[in-house]
């Protein structure tokens, strides 16, 4: 079937409520999977809110968390999660942080007893609108094995970077320290897909194709996304007090994550006027996009640019939910009460639709 955005933010905020989150909270939460899927990056989309309701609902994360400020400056925030949402820990802090960092220039804040922060576009672009640098970090349950490890130790542990630009979009870095998302592999796991070698080994350390030998991820530029990833534990686990390593929680194991972020907001006004850092930046993304371009190569994009591409098509199209997860939406909202046994996702759809 096909989802409008505003079909996506309507499901997922109906999920998050009967999985036990507040109205309030329940919409917050349904931008940021949306947005991920209007990118194109499924991995962090509905596949990934699922994931959310399913712990919501079996305890896996608290539905009733409560934001509580820990500790805080002029410029430095540290803030408790309270075992709930990491997205929504996140996106309460941007708000607060954002006033500091326009007052002060720069700010910083740290996370603990967090959990999956979901797509960091989602943040990039929110500091963009606002005319601010954002940079940002968190770790997560065990994925990749140290270099030269066989067990996996370390998270996927994701870098955001984000830029305001002149143009019609900003230039936003959203990565893994490893060569892929585990929802990458995971969706092949649901479509029973098989993946390149390049992405996981199995529990022997050796290369697969078969997404359920995964057993631990790679990670990109071998010891150098390893360092990476290192240093992400560095930034949001240690020293924001947040779990690391194998003292996080798994949610497939019934466990509470207490993972940790680290957010970092600049403002560029204070080294020169915004319009013209914003200029600049254009004028930068010009200077790539016009370089001479290789052999076959028909258009040079910046980080940030094919997902932008991405959206506004698919807010124009649509998203189109492959058959395994709508199946895997309808059995998850039937299990906590919000679809009929015969309802189709259609039907709610069209039912919610006429309510409003």
């Amino acid at each position: 079937m096909i989802l409008s955005y505003e079909q996506e933010i309507r499901l997922l905020t109906s999920l998050f409520r009967a999985a036990g989150l507040s109205a309030e909270d329940a919409a917050l939460l349904a931008e940021v999977p949306t947005l991920s899927d209007f990118l194109g990056v499924e991995s962090h989309g509905l596949s990934r809110g699922i994931m959310y309701v399913v712990g919501l609902a079996k305890g896996f994360a608290n539905a009733k968390a409560e934001f509580k400020i820990l500790s805080e400056t002029d410029a430095t925030m540290k803030v408790d999660a309270d075992d709930g949402v990491g997205v929504l820990s996140m996106i309460k802090t941007y708000g607060k942080l954002s006033e500091k960092a326009k007052k002060q220039g720069i700010a910083i804040a740290e996370g603990i007893n967090s959990s999956n922060i979901g797509c960091g576009y989602y943040y990039a672009k929110k500091a963009a609108e606002d005319n601010l640098i954002l940079l940002a970090c968190a770790n997560t349950t065990p994925l990749q094995a140290p270099f030269g490890g066989a067990d996996p130790m370390i998270g996927s542990n994701p870098i955001i970077a984000g830029v305001p630009s002149a143009g019609d979009f900003p230039v936003v870095l959203d990565m893994a320290t490893t060569l892929v998302a585990f929802g990458k592999i995971q969706a092949a796991q649901r479509k029973g897909t098989p993946i390149p070698d390049s992405w996981c080994l199995d529990k022997e350390g050796r290369p697969t194709t078969d997404p359920n030998a995964y057993y631990t991820n790679v990670p990109f530029g071998s010891y150098k996304g390893y360092g990476l990833a290192v240093f992400v534990d560095m930034f949001a686990a240690v020293l924001s007090g947040a779990a690391y390593g194998t003292k996080i929680g798994f949610a497939t194991r019934g466990e509470l994550e207490k993972s940790g972020w680290s957010m970092i907001l600049v403002d560029p006004s204070f080294f020169m006027p915004i319009d013209e850092f914003k200029e600049r930046v254009n004028d930068y993304v010009g200077m790539m996009k016009n370089a001479r371009k290789a052999e076959g190569v028909a258009e040079i994009f910046v980080p940030g640019e094919k997902e932008y591409l991405t959206y506004c098509k698919r807010m124009e199209e649509g998203f189109y939910v492959e058959p395994t997860l709508e199946a895997t939406v309808l059995a998850v909202g039937k299990s906590i009460g919000l679809f009929k046994e015969d309802q189709s996702l259609e039907d709610f759809l069209k039912e919610q639709s006429t309510e409003i």
